[in-house]
This record gives structure tokens, sequence and C-alpha cells, in this order.
């Protein structure tokens, strides 16, 4: 079982950073072979994968393993997205996009902080964490799935030229 103080919680926080480093590093190597909405579900179903494992078997060896991997995924999807948004958003308004993004972003931290910490409070933590897990592999397989999204933007520069979901790259 995983028992654990405040160091344990800085380390697993620092493996999952250590996982997101790596992830990365790779993310431009995955781009070259699948498709941008490949890469986004690929990296949820990883990351999702993992957080529903971790909360199935809660032993500390596992978790650590886990974090790392689940940073990659992490790191997979974000990377990717950012990168679409780079590809697809017209650069008189790449600014104000990103800001807005930035702010809903930001006021959703606190409110998921808040929300989390009601559930925790109120539910056991590990059926919580299987949950989050099982709804988050249910979305990214139905990501995987969409034709929009296994259709989506090439991450490689050499298909610069593509028009997709009705928006011409720059």
């Amino acid at each position: 079982m995983l028992h654990g103080n405040q160091v344990l919680v800085g380390e697993l926080n620092a493996i999952f950073a250590i996982g997101m480093l790596l992830g990365a590093l790779i993310t431009g190597f995955v781009g070259k072979w699948m498709r941008g909405g490949q890469v986004v579900g690929l990296g949820l179903f990883v990351s999702t994968s993992l957080i529903l494992l971790v909360g199935l078997f809660p032993y500390t060896p596992f978790v650590m393993v886990a974090m790392v991997i689940a940073g990659i995924g992490m790191s997979l999807t974000n990377v990717t997205i950012s990168t679409i948004l780079q590809k697809v958003v017209p650069k008189d308004v790449m600014g104000r996009v990103f800001s807005l993004l930035g702010t809903v972003f930001g006021a959703a931290m606190p409110l998921g902080m808040l929300i989390g910490g009601v559930v925790a409070a109120r539910f056991p933590i590990l059926p919580v964490i299987i949950g989050i897990g099982v709804f988050g592999v249910i979305l990214s397989v139905i990501t995987l799935v969409l034709p929009s999204m296994r259709h989506s933007i090439s991450l490689s520069s050499k298909h610069e030229e593509e028009v997709v979901v009705g928006v011409q790259a720059n």
C-alpha cells in the first residue's frame, strides 16, 4: 500500500517532472511517425492508463515508475497541443489565443484543487484515482478513434502546406 508523507509526495512530483522532461525530448521523434491528434490520444492514453494502474496497484516502487511514464505521456499531449495550435492559429491572433488559454488553464488549476480537495475529503482516495483513470482512458480512446483526430495536422515540417480542420497551416 502507498503510505508516505510530504517527502513522498515531493518525490513523486519530481519523478513526474522528470517524465515530462523525457517526454518533451521524444515528442518530436514520435511526431514524425504519427499525426498530431494521434500523438495527443497516445499521450492521454499512456498517462491516464497509468493513473488507473496506480489506483489498482498503489505500491511505492510501482507508483514511482508509473509516474515517470505518465509524465512522458502528459508531455506528449501538452507539447503536441501547443505545436498544433501554433500551426493552425493565424499569427495575428496567436498572442490573444495563447493569453486566453493561459487564463483559462490558470483559473482551472485552483478550481481543480478545490474540487479535488472536496472529493478527497468525502471519498476514499483509491476509488477516486481509479475513477479518474477510467474516465481518462475512455476519453483517450475516443480521441484515438475520432476520424478528425486521426487525420489531424501533421507535426512533420514536410507537410506544412496541409489544410486541416478547415484551417490552413501557416
